[in-house]
């Protein structure tokens, strides 16, 4: 089964019919207008503002980084800083989720970003948020 929604305007939240789990693959066409500076992504476990992130990706284009955090039991980790910020403003974007045993995998345009650690078993995703100066062309998702 596959996932559509098209043209977004952030911030969204999308919830889904069933929950991420191994095998998963989600694709996000967008791009970031100028002058803006970041925008960020939740990958959370329920649609209440106090419920678990699983992965929280926020590309910082001031820093040129992309940090990724997770929030359980309303406490974060600690921040894994990737020191690349491959998301360029004004130009477009595809940004890949494959949801592997213990991770998620990032890839944007193509190339591989990061490995997140999470069990991905544990708490599974089912809602995805965008805030930010973000648009959003699609988002696709594979059951």
């Amino acid at each position: 089964m596959k996932v559509t929604a098209h043209k977004l305007v952030a911030p969204v939240t999308i919830v889904f019919d069933s929950t991420f789990k191994p095998g998963t693959k989600m694709r996000i066409s967008g791009s970031m207008p100028d002058p803006y500076d970041s925008f960020l992504m939740d990958f959370c476990c329920g649609e209440g503002n106090t419920d678990d992130i699983a992965m929280r990706m926020k590309p910082s284009f001031q820093s040129q980084t992309v940090e990724f955090s997770t929030r359980k039991s309303q406490e974060w980790t600690q921040p894994v800083i990737v020191k690349q910020n491959p998301f360029r403003r004004g130009q477009p974007f595809l940004l890949e989720l494959q949801v592997v045993q213990d991770n998620y995998r990032v890839l944007v345009d193509g190339s591989p970003l990061q490995d997140f650690k999470y069990d991905t078993t544990q708490d599974p995703v089912r809602v995805l948020k965008i805030v930010g100066q973000v648009e959003i062309q699609k988002v696709e998702r594979d059951v």
